[in-house]
């Protein structure tokens, strides 16, 4: 969720609920504010398709709109997400698309509002915050994950010539040869070039069944995974179904598609992992990001780290430059730091949540419910 750092100008404006019908009144307001204009396709797969909704109910809203003489001046979608936690689905809605007109900033909190006041939901999530948005939920008292392995981000460098001119360019050094020396220095000195590759060295062992999967072959095998996850874990589990997984891998605007990639034999699955690239094209740099691992409880802890390394050859050969993971605290993040991850501190707090169910907030008081991942709210929903 973003929110431009225009300073506001007030205005006369109302609010009121969005329909799917509406797509057709954003596109000049997306125009307006420079941002990509989603698809009718990706609209239709964020407010129809979903199958979270079935859970969420007709009365559950795609969004608000903001109105100036009845034309949309503001805007902030609302996804639909489960999860599970002790035994019970819990609903939740996570923000998306904060966009407001720079002249009717002053109207703004007006959307934020009727975000955090919707009926039947016991969880609120804001997972993409940028500076500006994030003062305004530490304003409303949105929660934010305590620093540690709950917020931690990690990367595998997989190409450090790359890594090293992304650095250059992003401190602004241009070709300068010194300032390339000047950088090579520091990360041969360090984590960065010294170990790059770490992560795609293969693991001990004979090779399990790897392998990369469409949203097609999702099937039951993933149903009876996600079924020993629930009765298994006593963390608070973003919905990981088959149903939801293929709709992850279904994008129609993903500028790179979702990988998935499984490991199991005869219908029994081991566990999986999911990944997506993410360009940064102002610094030439195009990351993985892992998105989510899931092991069978009973499956031996050595399975993440072939999947850890299927999805780095995957990424690399797929001209990815780097490999990060935020959160996942646990195996996953144990097993991906193991194999010398470099550190990579985010410049501001990004993810945020709110929970009106006081029972839920609750048990969520707990750090060890937590299990945060890229599955949670719209952070990899939208490049």
């Amino acid at each position: 969720m973003l929110l431009s750092e225009v300073a506001p100008k007030a205005s006369a404006t109302e609010i009121r609920p969005m329909k799917v019908e509406d797509y057709g009144s954003l596109a000049p307001l997306y125009r307006r504010m420079d941002w990509q204009v989603p698809s009718v396709a990706k609209w239709r797969w964020l407010t129809v398709d979903n199958p979270a909704l079935a859970e969420a109910g007709p009365g559950f809203r795609p969004g608000w709109l903001l109105l100036n003489g009845g034309r949309p001046c503001g805007f902030l979608g609302n996804l639909a997400q489960r999860y599970w936690l002790d035994g019970e689905a819990v609903l939740a809605a996570a923000g998306q698309a904060y966009l407001v007109l720079p002249e009717h900033r002053s109207a703004s909190l007006k959307l934020l509002h009727r975000f955090m006041n919707q009926p039947g939901v016991s969880l609120l999530f804001n997972t993409s915050a940028n500076e500006t948005a994030s003062s305004i939920f530490e304003f409303f008292k949105f929660q934010s994950l305590p620093e540690g392995p709950l917020s931690s981000r990690f990367g595998w460098v997989l190409n450090a010539g790359a890594v090293a001119a992304a650095k250059m360019r992003r401190q602004g050094k241009g070709k300068s040869l010194a300032g390339l020396a000047s950088i090579v220095g520091a990360l041969a000195g360090g984590p960065g070039l010294r170990l790059a590759g770490h992560g795609m060295k293969r693991p001990a062992g004979a090779m399990p069944d790897l392998r990369s999967l469409e949203a097609s072959a999702v099937g039951e095998a993933f149903d009876r995974l996600w079924l020993r996850l629930t009765l298994s874990s006593e963390k608070l589990l973003a919905w990981r179904d088959a149903a939801t997984l293929r709709w992850r891998l279904g994008d129609p605007d993903a500028q790179h598609p979702v990988r998935l990639i499984s490991c199991g034999s005869g219908g029994y699955l081991d566990g999986y992992v999911l990944w997506k690239a993410h360009a940064r094209p102002a610094i030439g740099l195009l990351g993985a990001r892992i998105l989510d691992l899931q092991l069978d409880p009973e499956a031996p802890p050595e399975t993440a780290d072939w999947l850890l390394w299927a999805a780095a050859l995957q990424a690399r050969r797929e001209g990815c430059h780097l490999m990060e993971m935020f959160g996942l605290p646990g195996l996953a993040q144990q097993r991906f730091l193991a194999r010398r991850a470099i550190p990579m501190p985010y410049p501001h707090n990004s993810y945020f949540y709110r929970v009106p169910d006081a029972a839920l907030a609750q048990l969520l008081q707990d750090p060890d419910v937590w299990l945060p991942s890229l599955m949670d709210g719209d952070a990899s929903l939208f490049y």
